[in-house]
């Protein structure tokens, strides 16, 4: 875990979530640090220039468990040589148009053909709308900061729940942009059986989707 701050966080959240509280979770003292030794300077993460394992520590919470995160140290987040601030910022300009708190969600409940592709979300089957987040997971800090070559991947992912035959409309966002940043938008149609297939094209680092339901002409 201290080499992936996503997996770090969605195992934690998931355990929380099946302990079946009913209720979201705070962990009030996260922190990546050393097995066996309990430091801010155990794991050397300010070789992480560029705050790849906060970026991936956040946006790896739209995971269903349900667990907020409180980081412990605030110096790996910003200090005299390094500020990762503005990660909060863009991912929090990705949540704000999200209805969560109207509810209906759950997990998304999907699978993709590539297993080097992390995918975290969560979708609500009764307004036909879904979010996701699909991570090479490769991309993690300790490979960018130890200068591993880092792949890209690509995959299909299939997305039950939604309804046979409607269209939706399936958007990528740019989870690095300073300000929410549209790439792409496509139309895609539900099969007989009401999956989504959506192709992952070569992915370097991460995407964030969003799904919602096709608004129908008036007649």
């Amino acid at each position: 875990m201290e080499g992936d701050a996503a997996h770090y966080h969605v195992w934690h959240s998931r355990s929380a979530a099946g302990s079946k509280i009913g209720k979201p979770v705070v962990r009030g003292e996260a922190g990546l640090d050393a097995p066996g030794r309990q430091s801010d300077t155990a794991l050397a993460l300010s070789r992480d220039r560029t705050g790849v394992w906060l970026h991936n520590f956040l946006w790896s919470g739209l995971d269903s468990g349900g667990m907020y995160e409180l980081y412990w140290w605030r110096s790996h987040i910003w200090n005299k040589t390094q500020d990762h601030r503005g990660a909060f910022r863009r991912f929090g300009a990705f949540l704000s148009e999200l209805p969560l708190n109207r509810g209906g969600y759950q997990d998304w409940g999907g699978a993709v053909s590539n297993p080097a592709i992390r995918v975290v979300g969560q979708k609500n089957p009764a307004s036909g709308a879904a979010h996701l987040w699909i991570q090479n997971s490769l991309h993690t800090w300790k490979n960018v900061a130890d200068g591993r070559k880092i792949e890209p991947v690509s995959g299909e992912i299939t997305l039950p729940g939604f309804e046979p035959g409607a269209a939706y409309v399936v958007e990528w966002w740019d989870t690095y942009a300073a300000a929410k940043s549209l790439l792409s938008a496509m139309d895609l149609t539900a099969d007989p059986l009401g999956v989504l297939n959506i192709t992952v094209q070569p992915l370097a680092r991460d995407v964030a989707t969003t799904v919602r339901k096709k608004a129908t002409a008036a007649p």
